[in-house]
Parts: C-alpha cells; structure tokens; sequence
C-alpha cells in the first residue's frame, strides 16, 4: 500500500512540474545558442588565465570574456522579458525587440578576436609596402651606380685632363705638369 501511495504521489509530481512547463513554454522565446558562435553556447565565468599581450591566446581570452559579457546581457534582456506575465502579446514583443538587438550587436560588433585579426592584417601589409618600398629604393641605387659606371667609362682619364702641353719656338714640346 505505501508503494502505491508513493507511486501515486510521483506520478502527481511528474504530472503537475509537466504541465507547469507546459504553461511556461513559448515557442517565441529566444535561446542564447542563436546568438553566440558555435563553442560559446556554455560561456558562463570569465577565464582569468594570465597571457602574454598581444598573443593569440591573450587575443583568445579577451574573445572567450567578451562573449560571457554577451550571454550576462543576453540573460539579463530575458530576464526582464519573462518577467512580463501578465499579456503573452507585450512579452512576444519583448522577445522579438531582444532578437533584434542581438542580430544587430552579431552585425556590427567587432568582437576582440576580429580586431586582432584586422590588426595583423594591417601590420602585414604596412610591412609588405615597406619591403617593396625598400626593394624600389635599392633598384634605383643599382640603376644610378650603373648610371655612374657608364658615365665615368666615357669621360676622358682624369689623369689626361689635367696635362698642359707647351709649345717653345724651336717647336720643341715640353710636358708641363701639375
């Protein structure tokens, strides 16, 4: 007889947490794993590990804290949705207002993983003109030393430059040096 009284006690537990839920329940209302990406649907504590700035890992760290900013807001946005019992229309509304802000936050925020990336690429491509600038330079220094070479090669010997001949009466010719 008691485990029939138990047994009749579980079922009425099960039956009424059930259709409580049941009551809850609204197809409208938001999840968190809509928003986050795929990995960050469990971001609930901030990671604290100590890195190197400027890193990969720190760059991961600031990405993991960013989004358990994202979920506290997401969670606090819910929070006040569900707490509109009174008239589901006003709490669909709310719901729908928290999608849409959270769509326009995953649009236009530059999470800290994208600005690191951004950043390399920048600094990839200001090294990358650098080089070619550096290239271009010691091009034009190779074309003005060859530009010299051929320059010098024409020109008379600068030793034959500077001799003066003198001629004498006797028509005798005399080197006169400097």
């Amino acid at each position: 007889m008691k485990n029939i009284i138990l047994i009749f006690m579980i079922l009425f537990y099960f039956n009424t947490s059930v259709l409580a839920n049941e009551q809850k329940y609204n197809p409208n209302r938001p999840e968190w794993k809509d928003f986050c990406p795929f990995g960050m649907e469990n971001a609930d504590s901030y990671n604290t590990q100590k890195s190197v700035i400027g890193t990969d890992k720190h760059w991961q760290i600031k990405e993991y804290n960013y989004w358990v900013d994202r979920k506290n807001d997401f969670n606090n946005d819910l929070n006040l949705c569900d707490a509109i019992t009174n008239n589901i229309e006003n709490q669909n509304q709310c719901y729908n207002k928290m999608v849409d802000r959270q769509n326009r936050i995953n649009q236009t925020a530059i999470t800290p993983w994208q600005d690191w990336q951004n950043k390399k690429a920048q600094w990839q491509q200001a090294s990358s003109i650098l080089q070619q600038q550096n290239f271009q330079q010691q091009q034009l220094n190779l074309q003005r030393k060859q530009l010299m070479i051929q320059q010098s090669q024409n020109m008379p010997k600068w030793s034959d430059s500077h001799k003066q001949y003198d001629v004498n009466l006797n028509h005798n010719i005399r080197y006169v040096g400097y």
